[in-house]
């Protein structure tokens, strides 16, 4: 796998459907740009790549001198950057997590330019990888609404003096239930353009398939054209992870590498989550965090 360093920019402070206008309209006709939309577009991909649990951002920082910062009042944390952590992670920006109620997993979570500087290897020099977030979350006991923007430079180590630069907008509103979601809206990029997308009933469990998603679909709609993806784990579970599509009608055969909720690469651009979870996540329990997200609800 490619490893990916990023360099993330500063966000503007307009909302993700603006964002999302500028992008122009998605190209979803050949299996590469398929491919790459079935990794990020589906209900739970979306869940998992622009939020984490209330309970993980509620338990995050709680050690003393943590960095970010933070206030709590019991149903109000408020996170404050403008520190570096004993890892020599640099945090600028804020972020609020605002419950429900005292100690509940339901509520929004208020991204204010939250960002990270972290020096890191790029080749056989150094590169500060940068990352950040605007916007909000807001989970309920079975569904989730976002709308979020976020920008970033992104260095591949085989090239680490060319960035690319992307903008990532989502503006959706989904639900699970049972482990079986459903969701809808807009989702996109800078350099893939903007989709309509839609997943009806797909259904994560780990037990059936833990490597792909064992039943349902997620339309992709963009100009004339219609991909629909089709999970089918539940009969033809596969380790490389492969979903059906069609492109208008028409049966396209397999795309392979489409996770249940994050592939590898996807997950490496959309890593904000990770912003606010816990400093000491070690490498097993933040590999699992990423490669077993099927069976997963929003607990």
């Amino acid at each position: 796998m490619r490893k990916l360093q990023l360099l993330l920019l500063v966000l503007s402070g307009c909302k993700a459907s603006a964002v999302l206008d500028g992008f122009g309209a998605a190209k979803l006709n050949t299996p590469e740009n398929a491919t790459k939309w079935a990794q990020f577009s589906s209900a739970p991909a979306v869940r998992a790549l622009t939020g984490s649990n209330i309970g993980d951002v509620s338990n995050t920082m709680s050690d003393p001198g943590a960095c970010p910062s933070f206030t709590d009042d019991g149903t109000t944390r408020s996170f404050k950057g403008d520190c570096t952590s004993d890892a020599g992670v640099r945090w600028l920006g804020s972020a609020t997590l605002v419950r429900t109620a005292s100690g509940a997993k339901t509520g929004t979570i208020t991204y204010a330019n939250l960002r990270s500087e972290t020096p890191s290897m790029c080749g056989s020099g150094s590169v500060t990888a940068k990352q950040a977030v605007n916007g909000s979350v807001t989970i309920t006991e079975n569904g989730f609404t976002v709308d979020e923007k976020i920008e970033q430079e992104r260095f591949e180590t085989s090239d680490c003096n060319n960035a690319v630069k992307e903008t990532f907008a989502f503006d959706y509103a989904g639900t699970s239930t049972d482990n079986k979601w459903n969701g809808k809206g807009r989702v996109g990029s800078s350099l893939l353009g903007t989709a309509n997308v839609e997943t009806v009933d797909e259904v994560l469990n780990d037990t059936m398939c833990s490597s792909e998603a064992a039943s349902g679909t997620t339309t992709l709609r963009s100009g004339n054209d219609v991909v629909i993806i089709t999970y089918d784990g539940a009969t033809d579970c596969d380790t490389t992870s492969t979903v059906k599509w069609s492109l208008n009608g028409e049966d396209k055969g397999e795309l392979v590498g489409v996770r249940c909720a994050v592939t590898p690469v996807s997950a490496l651009l959309f890593l904000i989550p990770l912003l606010l979870r816990r400093r000491r996540l070690d490498e097993e329990e933040r590999a699992d965090s990423l490669s077993r997200p099927c069976g997963r609800g929003l607990g």
